[in-house]
């Protein structure tokens, strides 16, 4: 198995390759009630998610919470998922 070998330097030319990847995230909304991610900002790391259905957690609870989508991500990238943002 080859070693993963490090890309170029992050420059200008290599933030606008990410920018143009970013643009490349497909979403589908499965129901009536699914909504888009959404950034905060334009400066924003990531997109913001929304349940598709009212839910209550309790403080220090755990749920499963249903979005109502499907993401495609472009390849060589990942998905991370937090409980809130500003990480």
């Amino acid at each position: 198995m080859a070693a993963l070998q490090p890309s170029a330097p992050v420059g200008a030319s290599s933030l606008a390759s990410a920018a143009a990847v970013e643009q490349q995230l497909q979403v589908q909304l499965l129901s009536p009630n699914a909504k888009a991610p959404t950034k905060g900002s334009a400066f924003a790391a990531g997109h913001d998610l929304y349940s598709a259905v009212e839910t209550v957690i309790p403080a220090r609870g755990r749920a499963l919470v249903a979005t109502d989508i499907k993401i495609s991500v472009p390849d060589g990238t990942c998905t991370y998922s937090f409980p809130y943002s500003s990480l």
